[in-house]
């Protein structure tokens, strides 16, 4: 309808089929908004930026990592523990990543990385 909506709470709208049946469909719209609001994710990603490796702080669990290129192709992948923290990026080139890390529960967080 090209008209703003205020999802603040869940929004009903009736949707007609091409036989002129309707249903009710809710939408609920929720926003993940960062590391901020992942309680069972606290551990460090550093340099920032970085050069030939990527270092993760903290980790009390196995953390999937990826880094994907800005355009989201996963270039790394890689288990993380705390025996082995460290990622190797000698194959990245210079430019902005995205590093994803997922932990055993399911919490993810994402971050924008600079290699030089």
């Amino acid at each position: 309808s090209g008209v703003a909506q205020d999802f603040t709470s869940p929004v009903t709208y009736t949707v007609t089929a091409e036989d002129l049946s309707t249903q009710p469909w809710t939408v609920t719209v929720s926003i993940a908004t960062g590391i901020n609001n992942i309680s069972n994710i606290n551990f460090k990603v550093y340099p920032n930026p970085f050069n030939d490796e990527i270092l993760l702080d903290g980790i009390s669990q196995n953390c999937k990592v990826s880094i994907q290129s800005i355009n989201g192709q996963v270039l790394i992948e890689k288990i993380i523990t705390n025996q082995d923290n460290r990622i190797n990026t000698q194959s990245l080139k210079s430019g902005v990543y995205i590093i994803t890390i997922i932990n055993d529960n399911g919490k993810r967080i994402t971050k924008k990385m600079l290699k030089e």
